[in-house]
């Protein structure tokens, strides 16, 4: 599977999402805290009903998807004894894994938070949100681009 079509799916997928979560954290978490506590939870409000498009989700879900039978045909062929192992398929595995990782990460933990922010308008519903919220996307983040990584390692021979 070194180099296949479906490889390149699931790295350039990964790495583009990877990329998404990656300005979050660095740039427009950032710029929303200097919008004010209202402002900022206002505008991310907006930010997660605009994600919930098919252009992102298409994206968000084929992600996974690719880096799921990724790891399906790697163990499959990996399990059978007629397949040679090439010594890439491990990092194949592991990248596809991390990239798994990182959509998990969201269903568990960041679409939660969004929901909850979405459900309340209390003070302090900002600062109650950032930081957790934050520190999920930060892992989204990393295991998604150095899944795309281990992804691209796994495909060059």
């Amino acid at each position: 599977m070194t180099g296949s079509p479906l490889t390149l799916i699931a790295t350039v997928s990964a790495a583009t999402v990877g990329g998404a979560y990656l300005v979050f954290s660095t740039m427009v978490m950032p710029a929303l805290d200097r919008l004010g506590p209202d402002r900022a939870a206002s505008a991310m409000r907006a930010v997660n009903t605009a994600a919930e498009r098919p252009p992102f989700l298409a994206l968000f879900f084929g992600s996974a998807l690719a880096a799921g039978a990724v790891v399906s045909v790697d163990v499959a062929a990996l399990a059978s004894t007629e397949a040679s192992d090439d010594g890439l398929r491990g990092a194949r595995i592991a990248g596809a894994g991390l990239v798994l990782l990182g959509f998990i990460t969201t269903l568990v933990r960041n679409v939660p938070l969004n929901r909850a922010l979405d459900l309340t308008r209390r003070d302090g519903a900002w600062h109650r949100y950032r930081g957790p919220w934050v520190r999920a996307n930060s892992i989204r983040a990393v295991a998604s681009i150095a899944g795309a990584a281990l992804l691209m390692l796994g495909s060059t021979p």
